[in-house]
């Protein structure tokens, strides 16, 4: 990832209370999903989030192939 794409992850990471345990999952998903995948293709992903009544669930989705990588976070 060059620093324009960690720049984004960054940023929806900071809007949402992600730990620092899945905050490093995604960048581990994308790193490795893009470098084995379809690595002519790099750095789109989307992201969504569900709330539950005590935290909510999110997935980070390729979008070139369907890939996801779920994570879910507490409110503290």
């Amino acid at each position: 990832m060059n620093n324009k794409d960690v720049k984004t992850v960054n940023s929806v990471m900071d809007v949402f209370p992600i730990s620092e345990f899945d905050k490093e999952g995604i960048r581990e998903f994308q790193k490795n999903h893009d470098s084995e995948s379809h690595p002519q293709f790099r750095n789109f992903y989307t992201y969504s989030f569900t709330p539950m009544p005590l935290g909510f669930f999110g997935v980070c989705k390729c979008e070139y192939c369907g890939e996801e990588y779920h994570f879910m976070s507490l409110f503290s």
